[in-house]
């Protein structure tokens, strides 16, 4: 698998940086190490530039350099290859420009989450990387856990995505940890009409089938010998609520299918998963096929 890093040395871009480290990939991935300067190398511009500006940017060019180095060297211990890619602009255009060029298989970003009410935030670059990017995204968020993935929760509403995102997983070892296939029927919380689904024929029969999709899932599953457990909830929030069980679980890792479009809006993320995005309290593998 080739896996693009980006990190701007900050604790958060650690964390991902451990995150893959101690991820179940089923081989040693091929790494490509990404940090991006806000400016190229201004010398051959000569007098025009202030002495000044170009020693600013030089430190930046020497820090950055030196932030890949030391990333790469840890990196060696446990990627299957290590290479270093500086860029010049600005973050979220170079990476999403890098990852239409190299096509790599996951891209993966700390997110630059904030304490109390604010702890949900996504920092601009991986929000955008992961509503733009044409390939499964990796964000994480440090939770004062380890950056090891134990418990994994699965939101599976049986769309296409859904079912790549179980198969997905399905492909790791995953032997030892414990995967929780969530499945939230939606209801409407208006004017007393959840109380009418809920009473429907329909419904019961929706309720069936997502109970026999999730024991197929949790059959797949099951051959990585993880602890697959199924849970079924109704909520009119649904992004909320799979959050809210995230946090229960004690969970390292939310994974989604995004819900893309064709055309235009082929990268752009349905209300749901970009909900999850902004409210997960752990780390968030978006699934694109």
């Amino acid at each position: 698998m080739n896996v693009l890093l980006a990190i701007d040395g900050s604790k958060q871009s650690l964390f991902a940086e451990q995150v893959l480290q101690e991820f179940p990939f089923q081989t040693p991935p091929d790494l490509n190490i990404l940090t991006v300067c806000p400016s190229g190398d201004l010398h051959p511009l000569g007098a025009e530039i202030p002495a000044m500006i170009n020693s600013m940017v030089d430190k930046c060019r020497e820090s950055a350099t030196e932030l890949l180095s030391q990333s790469a060297q840890r990196c060696s211990d446990w990627a299957a290859s290590v290479s270093t890619t500086l860029l010049d602009g600005h973050p979220a255009y170079e990476i999403s420009h890098l990852i239409e060029g190299t096509h790599p298989d996951l891209v993966v970003l700390g997110s630059h989450g904030y304490g109390a009410t604010k702890r949900f935030l996504l920092g601009s670059v991986s929000d955008r990387i992961a509503s733009h990017a044409h390939c499964p995204v990796l964000i994480t968020r440090d939770h004062e856990q380890t950056p090891e993935v134990k418990t994994i929760l699965i939101a599976d509403d049986g769309s296409e995505k859904a079912e790549a995102a179980v198969k997905r997983i399905a492909g790791f070892p995953l032997k030892g940890r414990t995967v929780v296939l969530l499945s939230v029927l939606e209801t409407l919380n208006i004017y007393g009409m959840d109380e009418v689904l809920l009473a429907s024929p329909e419904w019961e029969e929706h309720r069936a089938e997502t109970n026999i999709r999730l024991q197929q899932h949790q059959k797949l599953l099951s051959q990585t010998q993880a602890d697959v457990q199924i849970k079924v909830m109704q909520s009119s929030q649904v992004a909320d609520s799979i959050a809210s069980v995230a946090e229960e679980l004690f969970a390292d890792l939310i994974v989604v299918g995004s819900a893309g479009k064709s055309g235009i809006r082929k990268f752009l993320l349905g209300s749901v998963s970009q909900r999850i995005l902004h409210h997960s309290p752990c780390s968030v593998w978006i699934e694109r096929t």
